[in-house]
């Protein structure tokens, strides 16, 4: 009802700027302000249409999954519930900045997954280059992933790492929540892999170690990642002399959907059975909870698929490979150095 009633008075508030800005008994000026404001409502209506059209087309899928909370009893203390969260823009952004989405220019789709689309954008105003992440509040409410989603927004508020994703801004629209962020053109890591196929174990280490310090930084504030894998880590470049992209070539840890921020009262065995499947650690496999040290595992999977080529355990069915992670002894090959070998290799 309260949605409905929200879509009453917008309608009427249309109807009121068209009279308005249509009447001769109006000034000048203020006939004008209205037309701006009017033609401005009704080209970001107009863009978010065609935000819904390709979600609309897109297949819905994504490598990450969640399951409902474990039964432990305990829970985060919510400061209000999620849906008045989501009807207040002041939990999204400051007030004080005034951005909103037209702000904003798109300038090409850069990605997409279930959840809605990624966009390089530039700030109209300073002409600064972002990227814009589209989230589908339709989709959030269908698959209840609205938490996720407000969980990652408020966690990127709190980052401020160079090797961690920036979010400048938040804001909303009746249909869509929108991030801006760091804009990383150098693509995501898997891509990177994947024409390579294997890193050298400086370029691993370089990449690793910049990982590391970002595990770190989340930690420290009591924040479990949950989810890593090659392709949450993008890499900066510099983009042409035009834009003004803040980007240096380093790794950007991003994606903060399934990203979870413990409470003092939580054990482990609290939070969620969630992430990729051939990145699970065999904690999350076992159900004995994700802790820190899930994260701490995910850094030898990924530094084991950059040396290596694939993840550790991997296995085309994915129930040999849950096997396999829970029980098999690891495999590294020969050529992997002794001081790489002694980090990858870790007794059960």
């Amino acid at each position: 009802m309260k949605y409905l009633n929200c879509a009453i008075v917008y309608c009427m508030f249309l109807k009121k700027l068209t009279e308005t800005a249509e009447s001769t008994e109006s000034s000048p000026e203020i006939r004008a302000l209205n037309k701006e404001l009017l033609t401005t409502i009704q080209k970001e209506s107009q863009e978010e249409v065609k935000i819904a059209d390709e979600e609309a087309q897109r297949p819905a899928k994504s490598d990450s999954f969640t399951d409902a909370p474990s039964s432990s009893g305990h829970e985060e203390p919510p400061a209000k519930s999620l849906i008045s969260e989501l009807e207040d823009s002041k939990t999204l952004f400051d007030p004080e900045q005034k951005v909103n989405f037209g702000s904003f220019a798109l300038l090409e789709k850069i990605g997409a997954g279930a959840f809605g689309s990624i966009f390089r954008v530039e700030h109209k105003a300073t002409h600064e280059v972002f990227a814009m992440k589209a989230i589908s509040k339709k989709y959030l409410f269908k698959t209840k992933q609205l938490k996720y989603a407000m969980t990652e927004c408020q966690i990127l508020k709190m980052m401020d790492h160079p090797f961690i994703i920036k979010m400048h801004y938040a804001f909303q629209t009746p249909k869509y929540l929108y991030f801006i962020l760091d804009y990383c053109g150098g693509g995501d890591l898997s891509m990177h892999l994947n024409n390579k196929q294997l890193f050298k174990e400086e370029e691993a280490r370089f990449y690793v170690a910049e990982l590391v310090l970002a595990i770190e930084y989340l930690h420290a504030k009591n924040i479990v990642y949950r989810d890593l894998k090659p392709d949450n880590l993008l890499i900066g470049i510099v983009a042409a002399a035009k834009y003004r992209v803040g980007n240096d070539g380093h790794l950007k840890v991003s994606d903060f959907g399934l990203a979870k921020q413990m409470y003092s009262q939580q054990t482990p065995q609290s939070l969620s059975f969630c992430g990729s499947p051939a990145y699970l650690s065999p904690e999350m496999l076992l159900k004995k909870g994700a802790g820190k040290g899930v994260d701490i595992y995910g850094i030898g999977t990924i530094l084991y698929e950059f040396l290596i080529g694939l993840p550790p355990y991997y296995d085309e069915d994915p129930k040999t490979m849950f096997t396999n992670i829970t029980m098999a002894k690891l495999k590294i090959p020969g050529y992997v150095s002794p001081k790489a070998r002694s980090v990858l290799k870790v007794p059960r």
